[in-house]
């Protein structure tokens, strides 16, 4: 791994910075050997329930079609879902590849405080990322995939038992293909003397205008912003 950064101050107040490099992380030991776990989630998570409602030139209604499933279909059994450390299926470690460009303001205010403002651009890309992608998500992509089992992918994580149509997902620790993450940083921080010690504010927050990932090779990205849990603006304010 390596990293190369720069600093240029054209003037005293104000700097230009910028910093690449790339990193590496090996799985955890839970990641690699947690011991296989079973659970169940609900029969309302099976993809194929009312199957039949959905346009016929749907991927979702091809695909259940295909299973064998009755029109009017809805599942009776609980969606088993495996855990399991990823060592047997070869886990490797994560690596990734960053680079930040951004300018830092440091006017001189004298007796009336010291003001400090930074802007970056970020972009972070890690490839092989060690993860669990969620049952929800593999099932959701596997029955809305034209491929369906035949194109692979998420479906390699599903079987539907004869029979009982139950379904079982595997969500194990697997390597990522790519994740990327891109947006601006901002940083204020404002600290004077006052008569009973030092007042200080520091403003923290991150614009995320890109947040995206999949799980295979050769798979276009899946956006995740705006998304639960991958919000636009973050932030912190301390004094």
């Amino acid at each position: 791994t390596w990293k190369i950064g720069l600093m240029y101050s054209p003037v005293a107040w104000a700097s230009l910075r910028s910093t690449v490099g790339t990193s590496y992380r090996a799985p955890a030991l839970y990641e690699l050997y947690l011991g296989p776990t079973s659970g169940f989630v609900p029969a309302a998570n099976d993809p194929c329930n009312e199957w039949d409602s959905n346009p016929a030139s749907s991927a979702i209604y091809q695909n259940c079609q295909s299973q064998g499933l009755p029109a009017g279909f809805t599942s009776t059994s609980s969606v088993r879902v495996l855990s399991a450390g990823g060592a047997a299926g070869g886990l490797g470690a994560e690596n990734s590849d960053s680079l930040s460009v951004g300018i830092v303001l440091e006017p001189d205010f004298g007796t009336k405080g010291n003001l400090s403002l930074a802007v970056d651009f970020f972009e972070l890309r890690v490839d092989d990322g060690v993860a669990q992608a969620g049952y929800g998500f593999v099932l959701d992509t596997c029955y809305n995939d034209p491929d369906f089992i035949a194109g692979g992918q998420y479906c390699n994580f599903v079987t539907r038992a004869s029979g009982s149509n139950a379904l079982t997902v595997t969500d194990g620790f697997v390597n990522l293909a790519t994740d990327v993450v891109r947006g601006f940083e901002y940083q204020a921080r404002y600290e004077t003397d006052i008569d009973t010690g030092t007042l200080r504010f520091n403003l923290s927050a991150t614009q995320l205008r890109k947040q995206a990932n999949r799980l295979f090779a050769g798979e276009p990205l899946d956006e995740l912003q705006h998304t639960i849990g991958y919000p636009k603006w973050t932030g912190q304010l301390t004094g």
